[in-house]
């Protein structure tokens, strides 16, 4: 991944980066907001679940800004999972739904909402990183009718 885009970025700019390479080898510069390491891997589980019943699901995380440190390093936060597939926001919702008990200790994997991507900002969003270490300018991702099938998982 090249730092130049990182450089060419402002606070106010967001990036699309595929879950697992968020999690995975950005890891160090990275930080979603469920940062408990059983809350993860209980939210990888459930994305593992959609895969099963939308084998082309694909899962990116919604960043913020790209901070700059003192020290030139960059620290990238996101807390908004942007969803490719064709399931619907209700049955993304029952999947959450067995969560969301008060004396559940993995409660906080229930997103505050879910909701068509068609009802989101895309301002600022430059973007998209993938798994296999392509980027791309966002608008390619929702060319045509793309956009109908994101939805949006958001946690606060």
């Amino acid at each position: 991944m090249s730092v130049d885009i990182f450089s060419s970025m402002t606070q106010e700019d967001s990036l699309l980066i595929e879950f697992d390479r968020f999690l995975g080898d950005m890891s160090k510069i990275c930080s979603f907001v469920l940062d408990d390491e059983n809350e993860l891997k209980e939210l990888t589980h459930i994305l593992s679940q959609i895969k099963e019943i939308d084998k082309n699901a694909t899962a990116y995380v919604r960043t913020y800004g790209v901070d700059k440190r003192e020290d030139d390093t960059f620290f990238i936060y996101g807390d908004n999972l942007w969803l490719d597939t064709t399931i619907g926001v209700d049955e993304l919702s029952e999947l959450f739904f067995r969560y969301d008990e008060v004396d559940n200790p993995l409660r906080g994997i229930v997103p505050c909402y879910i909701s068509s991507l068609e009802e989101e900002s895309f301002d600022g969003l430059k973007y998209v990183l993938y798994n296999d270490g392509r980027v791309e300018d966002f608008s390619r991702l929702i060319m045509g009718d793309n956009l109908k099938k994101f939805k949006s998982l958001y946690w606060d």
